[in-house]
């Protein structure tokens, strides 16, 4: 199973992000902090994308790239 977490790179995102890769999830960490949520995904094996939830673009774009890594 695949988790895109928004809000990843600190906080009750990073805490979840953390927990589902324990549970054996693949997660896609995702936030504005590039710096924040590389460090997250690279903790827990996982990948990240730069996403500002605010920006329906920007959210397109994150799901699209997750969707994407999967598949690859």
């Amino acid at each position: 199973m695949r988790a895109l977490v928004t809000g990843g790179g600190r906080g009750i995102g990073a805490g979840i992000a953390r927990a589902l890769a324990r549970d054996g999830w693949d997660v896609v960490v995702g936030a504005r902090s590039r710096e924040q949520v590389a460090a997250v995904a690279e903790e827990i094996g996982g990948q990240w994308v730069q996403v500002n939830v605010t920006d329906r673009g920007s959210v397109e774009r994150a799901v699209f790239a997750a969707l994407q890594r999967h598949a690859g």
